[in-house]
């Protein structure tokens, strides 16, 4: 199936009645598996915390992921982490950046703006963007976004990933996707060890 924008490309959704519409929508196998893992950790109305996300859980998916830290007053957006493909395909790791320090080649929305309408809403978002590179082909993004709460009210972390898709299909037929499958096994294991060494801390705090 073609990927592509139409109407509104972003969209917050609830969980208990929209999952089954949400899940046609999205097109990589990666962003399922951290949706269904942050669905699993969820306590009721309860939001999962931190500790709640295991990495092993959704290692497969571990170099499309992000943990961003979220603080309110006023309202920014850190990276705490950032997946190793989410660096190649933006070229640059921006770790321990804020969302509203980088300027992105995208749809030219602030991402704090979508992490905002996650954490109004209490809900997760998917979304559709494309991007473009000076010397590269365009291509398209999905996204997915998931509020964590620590103390079961504010929340103050979000699980993400990103998945890509060269809009160019003679490109997307030339790579090869069995050492690229190799490569993303290859730092699975290390994105996992880093993914620990970021949520550990909070749920040491939590004890």
């Amino acid at each position: 199936m073609e990927l592509r924008i139409v109407e509104d490309s972003f969209s917050v959704f609830d969980p208990d009645r929209e999952i089954d519409a949400v899940l046609t929508r999205i097109h990589s196998p990666k962003i399922p598996l951290v949706l269904k893992h942050w669905l699993s950790q969820r306590k009721g109305s309860r939001l999962p915390a931190s500790a709640d996300i295991d990495p092993a859980a959704i290692k497969s998916a571990l170099p499309h992921v992000m943990i961003t830290g979220i603080s309110h007053d006023p309202f920014r957006v850190l990276y705490r982490l950032v997946g190793t493909e989410i660096v190649r395909w933006a070229r640059f790791d921006f770790t321990n950046r804020y969302a509203d320090e980088l300027i992105f080649q995208d749809d030219g929305r602030d991402w704090t703006d979508y992490y905002r309408a996650v954490v109004a809403a209490r809900q997760p978002a998917f979304g559709v963007t494309d991007w473009a590179v000076p010397d590269g082909p365009p291509y398209w993004a999905e996204f997915l976004i998931c509020p964590l709460s620590d103390d079961g009210e504010t929340i103050n972390r979000c699980v993400a990933i990103e998945d890509y898709k060269i809009m160019n299909v003679l490109e997307v037929e030339a790579r090869e996707p069995v050492t690229e499958r190799k490569r993303e096994q290859d730092t699975a294991s290390a994105d996992e060890a880093r993914a620990r060494m970021v949520l550990q801390p909070l749920a040491d705090d939590q004890k």
